[in-house]
């Protein structure tokens, strides 16, 4: 129970403030944490004594010499729920010790029940994040309440409705930060999203750098109002991070689906609202799958499909010498929604280098991105683009 790590902790953490050796024994009286180094592992008779008589014990110079181990001092039994769980000895004259000895008992005490605490958080938090793994893997066995049921017994209500939002950590730029280790990312999430989840919220690590919240909801509100709730608890999550981690971060958010199967494919829709987003993206971005329909609708066109009307429709712009430039001002026009000012803004253009830009797309597309249909033809084949993952080299004249 009392392991030789917490014990070190205890000792270092009382030296602290005493400015004295304590030593710390199990209950074999062993000595397993020590600020003297050279004791650890040692038999220390009078923590024998003490865990035998359940008495603190002072030992005196004249004790030495007829018990094994031991050096004049204090030592004191460590007690958890009325058992004795060890035994904290403070090396010196008893008389100049004998005050701290009951501090140093009580600090013992707290340490140990905070670090069982943290130990049954910990197992409990892992638990539910295997129970998460099982939900969106679909393994919920043949007994769905069975499974309702193990879910209750830690706490969590898979019988009410909820949505999904899958929160992929990016860095404190685009990419992963090699300072921040994997364990302290998962550590120091995790326990951020503990403290902001709502009562009936479940959350837990999934993979890589990614951590799934299951959300409370109420689809009698209607669809729009659940979404845009959603979407601002999400643009919360996301500040939170940014704010108190600094780690920016993409949510993907998923549709309510009754039941567990409908759990799992809330959750599923995350993953496709992570992906398709950076097609529409390029910065940290919170996306409902619902707002990615079109993004949605050209993933399933068959591959062939989609690149042979991305080459209809930009071959001439791909092929052009400057026609990644020039893809990237279509780029920023869509972004901006084909306001022309806000475009040349964002590229820190003059309004008319655009317009000069954007004729020239004309020209060598055939169809003119100021123009509504034909620059919906012109985005259709951008997403196609981008999904396909195409590269400009990759696109030779003929």
């Amino acid at each position: 129970m009392l392991s030789p790590e917490i014990a070190q902790a205890i000792v270092n953490r009382t030296m602290e403030i005493l400015g004295k050796n304590v030593n710390l024994m199990n209950t074999e009286g062993m000595i397993i944490a020590s600020g003297d180094k050279e004791r650890v592992g040692t038999f220390h008779e009078g923590a024998l004594k003490v865990i035998r008589t359940q008495q603190k014990l002072e030992i005196w110079p004249r004790d030495v010499q007829s018990m094994t181990g031991v050096r004049p001092g204090i030592n004191l039994p460590i007690r958890l729920n009325g058992e004795i769980v060890g035994v904290v000895g403070i090396t010196g004259d008893p008389d100049e010790v004998r005050n701290y000895g009951e501090l140093v008992r009580i600090t013992a005490e707290l340490m140990i029940e905070q670090a069982l605490l943290k130990e049954q958080l910990e197992a409990e938090q892992q638990a539910k994040e295997a129970l998460l793994q099982d939900l969106i893997a679909g393994h919920f066995g043949r007994d769905y309440e069975m499974f309702k049921l193990r879910a209750f017994s830690l706490g969590l209500r898979l019988d009410v409705p909820m949505a999904a939002l899958v929160i992929e950590i990016l860095s404190r730029g685009n990419e992963m930060d090699g300072g921040v280790s994997f364990y302290r990312l998962r550590k120091q999430v995790g326990e951020l999203l503990q403290e902001l989840l709502k009562e009936g919220d479940v959350a837990g690590f999934i993979s890589d750098h990614r951590f799934v919240v299951f959300k409370n909801i109420n689809p009698a509100q209607g669809g729009g109002v659940v979404e845009s709730e959603l979407k601002q608890y999400a643009r919360y999550l996301q500040a939170q991070l940014r704010e108190r981690l600094g780690l920016a971060a993409n949510i993907g958010i998923g549709s309510y689906h009754p039941g567990l199967e409908g759990l799992q494919a809330s959750f599923r829709e995350c993953l496709t609202a992570l992906q398709l987003g950076r097609l529409r993206a390029s910065t940290p971005f919170v996306f409902h799958i619902r707002d990615l329909a079109l993004e949605e609708m050209i993933s399933l066109v068959p591959p062939e499909v989609r690149q042979a009307f991305t080459g209809q429709v930009l071959r001439g712009l791909l092929t052009a010498r400057d026609g990644e430039e020039l893809l990237k001002t279509m780029e920023k026009l869509f972004a901006e929604n084909l306001n022309l000012s806000s475009a040349a803004n964002a590229l820190y253009l003059h309004r008319n280098t655009l317009q000069l830009r954007l004729r020239k797309i004309a020209r060598l597309t055939g169809r003119d991105p100021r123009v509504f249909h034909e620059a919906v033809l012109l985005y259709i084949a951008y997403l196609c683009l981008k999904l396909d993952n195409s590269q400009f080299s990759s696109y030779q004249a003929p």
